[in-house]
């Protein structure tokens, strides 16, 4: 880091000419700029400024330029480099950088106040299509509204703090909401699972009813055939005993 300190003392020391400007920019946005990328060629570190502005005199693309390519493309968060009494913070979007050089006194939520200022804006006038557009055209498009927005903000530091925290807010919100509405599908995803149990033990249930239904009626008639089946051997026995009786008290009679 001891290059980028060397880097942003020299863009600084045009800042610092004066006490007015070194006072100004003490409480002030000194710089702010949006960079693109081209993670399609697998190479993160290969980043062009295609916005910027800066009401001071001083290096402070390079500056700037030399922060974003030490950013890690995965991290969430805003990074912040401390050097001296100025910060440089960078935050990432996919393959956009927003970043903001400030006093270092600037508090984070103020810091990534502007910069979420910034996103919105950029995202309102360009969408997904920034791709589309070359850096000399996003410069003309979006170069005054960087300038409104840190003007603003050296203006007006305490709204952009409650910005912040009114977008952490919001955030947190989100992010609530989608966790309920997880929840509840996992939910209904429990619920059909117990409605599908509950049919499928129903089914088996019923057909466990009809099973014993038709073993019972067919015992029943199998008690009905053995009964039949007997009388019909009682009478036959009877039937048999009484001619045999007969024929016997014949031939008795004949001898």
């Amino acid at each position: 880091m001891s290059s980028s300190r060397t880097s942003v003392r020299q863009a600084l020391s045009g800042a610092n000419e004066d006490r007015s400007q070194t006072a100004a920019c003490n409480s002030a946005v000194v710089y702010g700029a949006v960079a693109r990328r081209n993670p399609s060629r697998g190479d993160y570190k290969t980043i062009t400024i295609v916005a910027e502005y800066s009401s001071f005199r001083g290096n402070f693309a390079t500056v700037m330029h030399t922060c974003m390519a030490r950013l890690d493309p995965a991290r969430e968060h805003a990074t912040v480099f401390t050097v001296d009494e100025f910060q440089v913070v960078c935050t990432c979007q996919n393959d956009l950088i927003f970043g903001l050089i400030s006093a270092r006194g600037a508090k984070s939520g103020f810091n990534e106040g502007v910069l979420g200022r910034v996103q919105e804006e950029f995202e309102a006038v360009f969408g997904e299509e920034h791709d589309e557009e070359s850096a000399a055209a996003i410069q003309k498009a979006f170069a005054p509204k960087l300038k409104q927005i840190i003007e603003h903000a050296s203006s007006h530091p305490e709204k952009y703090d409650k910005v912040r925290r009114a977008q952490l807010q919001v955030s947190a919100i989100k992010k609530l909401m989608a966790d309920n509405i997880e929840k509840v599908m996992q939910r209904g995803e429990s619920f059909e699972a117990v409605e599908a149990k509950t049919a499928a033990l129903y089914t088996e249930a019923k057909e466990f009813s009809d099973g014993g239904s038709q073993l019972r009626r067919r015992l029943c008639w199998q008690r009905l055939w053995s009964r039949a089946l007997c009388y019909a051997l009682g009478v036959a026995a009877v039937v048999l005993l009484a001619l045999f009786a007969a024929h016997m008290a014949g031939t008795f009679t004949n001898g």
